[in-house]
This record gives structure tokens, sequence and C-alpha cells, in this order.
């Protein structure tokens, strides 16, 4: 019986020791890696808010791009829209709304759906960085739309498809001749509203990533600030850490004693 009374004690102090001794490593490797930990902090969130910087200039473009391709709808819309009060009073002048409709129109929506297909390559990128970015934690960003904003620029553009073919056709109807004006300016209309409702979707993708930089200028604010509060933050959680270790100390010099007290009874 005072043997294993002697054994039991023994593995008491042995574990005690060992347990004593990784608590002082772990508080003194704390300590001397306090300044380290802090670096590393700062560096990430350094990193964090360089990208969040290159994110909001991307997306600076893409609200440029947007915006210009908006504007020339809008002035495709009010040209339609003028071109069908001109049919409806007279056809005198069908040979330039012919030009007009084989030509401009169909080269300008074209140009306009190679401007919005080369800002959802953009938009493609940022959404990615911004999937990535919304993983880490510390960040706390959050950005999860019901669609992409890239996928809402490929269906702009892909809405946009029949509008060349569809408006160069009315060009020829022009140049061929000059009579069934009422149905001319009905299609005509018809033209008017679909590209009415593409200005629309143009402004709301403006005003998704308008949202979008704010949340990525506020979040650039807060890494900010949380790298000037960094070494603090560190400082404290070493103190925490120290604090529960010293604990542990205290509760496993009690162990020790007990397990001395075990060994000399």
């Amino acid at each position: 019986m005072k043997l294993f009374k002697k054994i039991i004690a023994i593995l008491m102090i042995l574990v005690s020791l060992i347990s004593l001794a990784i608590s002082l490593f772990l508080v003194f490797q704390l300590w001397k890696n306090q300044s380290m930990l802090s670096e590393k902090l700062v560096d990430g969130l350094t990193a964090a808010s360089g990208t969040l910087t290159t994110t909001g200039e991307g997306l600076t473009v893409v609200n440029d791009t947007l915006s210009n391709a908006s504007k020339s709808i809008s002035a495709l819309s009010d040209t339609t829209l003028t071109l069908a009060d001109n049919v409806d009073k007279t056809g005198t002048t069908i040979d330039s709304f012919s030009t007009l409709f084989s030509e401009e129109i169909p080269t300008t929506i074209t140009n306009t759906q190679a401007a919005i297909i080369s800002a959802q390559t953009s938009a493609a990128v940022i959404d990615g960085v911004l999937t990535g970015l919304s993983g880490v934690p510390l960040i706390g960003l959050e950005y999860n739309p019901e669609q992409s904003l890239s996928a809402s620029l490929g269906q702009v553009a892909t809405s946009l498809d029949p509008l060349p073919s569809a408006i160069k056709g009315i060009g020829d109807d022009l140049g061929a001749t000059g009579t069934s004006l009422d149905t001319l300016k009905t299609d005509i209309e018809g033209i008017s509203g679909d590209v009415s409702a593409i200005s629309k979707n143009l402004v709301d993708a403006q005003d998704v990533v308008s949202q979008y930089q704010k949340q990525i200028d506020q979040l650039i604010e807060t890494i900010d600030q949380t790298v000037d509060q960094a070494p603090t933050y560190i400082r404290y959680a070493v103190l925490a850490l120290t604090f529960v270790l010293v604990w542990l100390m205290v509760a496993q010099a009690g162990l020790l004693a007990q397990g001395f007290h075990l060994l000399t009874s």
C-alpha cells in the first residue's frame, strides 16, 4: 500500500513539474514573441487594406464604365423616341433615318455592349476578391449577393444582342419603302421601351457598385484604425493568456505540494 502511495506521489510530482515547466515556457514565449505577433498582425491587416484599396479602384473603373454606357443608352432611348414622333408626323426624312438605323445606332449598341463586357471582366475579379475577403473573420465583410455583379453585367450585355440586327432591319425597311409608317412607328416604340429597360438595369448596377464602394471604404477605415491599435490588442491578449497560465501554475503548485505531502506521509 505504501509503495502504491509513493508511486502515485512521484507521478503527481513529475506531472506537476512538467506542467509548471511548460507553463513557464509558454509565458516566456508569449512575452518574447509579443512584438513579432504585433508585427505579423499589422502586416496582415495592412495587406488586407491594400487589397481592399485595389478592389475599390477596380469598382471605380467599373462604375465609370457603367456611367458612360448608361449615358449612351439614355441618349439612344431619347433618339428612338424622337424618331418615333418624327415618323408619326412625316415620312420625308426616311432616307436619313435609314442611315441612322442601319449604321449609327447598331454601332453605338455594339460599342456599348463591348464596354459592358469589359466591365464584366473587372467585376468578375472584384466578385472573387470580395468573396475571398468575406471568408476572413477579422475583416468582417459580408458579401453574399443573390446575383454577382459580373453576372448582372453579363445579363445586360446579353440583352443587347438582338438589338443591332433588329434596328438594322428597321433601317432596311426604311430604305426600301416609306410606307407602312404606322407599323414602323410601333416597332420603334417597342425598341425604345427595350432600351429604357436596359438603361434602368445599368442604373441599378451603378447603385450596387456604389454600395460596394461604401462598404469597402468603411472596411478600410476600420482596418486602418485596427492597425493603430494592434500592439495594444496583442498586449492585452498576452496579459490575459499570462493570467490563465499563472492560474494554472498555482493549481500545478498545489498538486506538487500534495505529491510531496503524500510522499513524505
